[in-house]
């Protein structure tokens, strides 16, 4: 895979949707799903994103989950980092 053409392909899927062009955009993130399998932590994120704003949420959401079983790094929820788990010291203190 080249790194330079995954990085256009991310140009054009980012240049159709900031024209709000979401099918063109849909169609290059599927055909770089196929092209870069092994982005597909980023072409699967891609996808989803704009099948739901294309308003297919549940697609985008079945194709989240298929990412997160993969274990795919884009579809696992990451927390902020201003944003902490509270530990069981926090509970005690004043």
């Amino acid at each position: 895979m080249s790194e330079r053409a995954f990085s256009e392909a991310r140009r054009k899927v980012v240049g159709a949707h900031r024209q709000a062009d979401y099918q063109s955009a849909l169609r290059i993130a599927e055909e770089a799903a196929i092209e870069f399998p092994d982005r597909a932590d980023k072409t699967a994120y891609w996808v989803a994103c704009l099948y739901a704003l294309l308003g297919d949420r549940e697609r985008a959401l079945r194709i989240l989950e298929d990412g997160f079983a993969r274990g795919h790094r884009a579809a696992t929820p990451r927390p902020s980092p201003a944003v902490r788990t509270p530990s069981p010291a926090d509970a005690t203190s004043p």
